[in-house]
This record gives structure tokens, C-alpha cells and sequence, in this order.
């Protein structure tokens, strides 16, 4: 098997494993569940990120792989758009792409969760400060707003018109906003897997 396969199979299985360590399940959901097969039973427990470790093997080198990549990213570009869009200036420029094109701060949501979780996994101090940091610039944009958060261009101005009753609704998009529910939807998770 060629590196690439081995890589992408150990990112696969440690994505499951996170999905799965970390599920949110209803209270009542989350009493051991016993599955019957034709002669035994057997339990599933779930456990807390914090409660599992990993030796030497592909899923160690997943979680490491990953742990290196968020602490390549830069929280000011990622928070840029949240900034903007609270009237607040910006620490540095908002990363490219999806970010600067209409899909602006969608990624500081998926961040947020990321950090959260490796920090819940690896008790990293770095992605700790990294998450702390985050969350105190976000508050930062949110009191300037009065309770917003989003980082969707001219998003003052959608709500406004949405409020009027002025809808334009298509297959992507709202009011001419790239998928803004699907935006503000990133960050609310980011919010809700902060573990701290």
C-alpha cells in the first residue's frame, strides 16, 4: 500500500474515531447500549476525548498531522471577516479563496471545532492558547455588534433586508449570499464543540 493510501486511511479512521468519541447523543442515549447477536452481547461505551490515548501507529500520526496543520493557520486571518463585519479593524487580511470570495469566515467555525476537539484529544497547551484566543476576538466582534457573529460580506444589509420581508431565495444562495445559513451554521458548531 503507497503512502498516500496509508495517510489518507489513518486521516479516515481518526475522523471516525473522533466523530464517534465525541458524539452528542441524548441523555437517555447514553446509557450503554447492548447489541444482541445469536449467542453473545456486547457493550459500547462512549468515552471522552480527554479519556482516550494513542500509541505509535497511523491514528497517532493522524492526530499529529492534524495538530501541525491548525497550528499553521493564522486566527487573524481566519477571524478577519468576523472583524469586518462587527466594524472592527481587522489584524490581518482575511485568507483567500472561499474566504474572500462570499463564503467569508465559514472556516473560523470548522477552526474552532477543530481546535476544540484536538484540544480535548492531545491536551496541547498551544491549541489551547490558539482557542482561547479565538474565542475572546470573536466575543470581541460580538459586543461590537450587540450580538451578531457572522463574517458573510455586507451581511448588515441581507439582515435588513430579510427583516423587511425582502427574500430572494435560491439553491445556494440568499440574497445574493453564498449559503449564509450554512456560514453561521459553521460557526455555532465551533461554538458548541468548545470544550474549555
Amino acid at each position: 500500500m503507497n503512502t498516500f493510501k496509508v495517510s489518507y486511511l489513518a486521516s479516515v479512521c481518526a475522523a471516525i474515531l473522533t466523530v464517534t468519541g465525541c458524539s452528542e447523543l441524548p441523555t437517555d442515549s447514553k446509557q450503554a447500549a447492548s447489541v444482541e447477536h445469536a449467542e453473545h452481547t456486547s457493550e459500547q461505551h462512549l468515552f471522552a476525548l480527554n479519556q482516550v490515548s494513542l500509541s505509535a501507529s497511523p491514528f497517532l500520526h493522524a492526530q499529529q498531522t492534524n495538530v501541525r496543520y491548525l497550528l499553521a493557520l493564522h486566527p487573524d486571518q481566519l477571524l478577519a471577516p468576523y472583524l469586518r463585519e462587527a466594524g472592527l479593524e481587522p489584524k490581518a487580511p482575511n485568507y483567500g479563496n472561499w474566504e474572500s470570495t462570499g463564503l467569508d469566515g465559514h472556516i473560523g467555525g470548522h477552526y474552532l471545532s477543530a481546535l476544540s476537539l484536538a484540544w480535548a484529544a492531545t491536551g496541547d497547551e498551544e491549541l489551547k492558547q490558539r482557542l482561547d484566543y479565538m474565542l475572546s476576538e470573536l466575543d470581541r466582534a460580538q459586543q461590537a455588534t450587540g450580538g451578531y457573529l457572522g463574517g458573510i460580506p455586507n451581511s448588515d444589509e441581507m439582515w435588513q433586508q430579510i427583516e423587511k420581508g425582502e427574500i430572494k431565495a435560491d439553491l445556494f444562495s440568499l440574497n445574493d449570499r453564498w449559503v449564509p445559513l450554512y456560514n453561521i451554521d459553521k460557526i455555532f458548531h465551533g461554538l458548541r464543540d468548545d470544550t474549555t
